[in-house]
């Protein structure tokens, strides 16, 4: 993903990798790059207040990409 948006768009941008199992327990015992959560603690691990803000143009940007990416997908 951090490959594919820096291409993109043009500039580095940071990504954190989530991963999560729907229905299971999940029990943290070290820290990694790549978060394994419960699916009721992703809101937390996203909007963490210790984390850096992206600027509202890059999230702009970043959404229009991703968008383009997600939506070339029929049903």
């Amino acid at each position: 993903m951090r490959g594919f948006l820096t291409k993109a768009i043009g500039e580095a941008v940071p990504v954190r990798a989530i991963l999560t199992f729907p229905g299971w327990f999940v029990t943290t015992r070290s820290k990694s790059e790549m978060k394994v959560l419960n699916p009721k603690n992703i809101r937390s691990a996203v909007l963490d207040a210790r984390l850096p803000v992206l600027p509202e143009q890059l999230r702009q940007r970043i959404i229009h990409q991703l968008g383009q990416k997600c939506r070339d997908v029929e049903f």
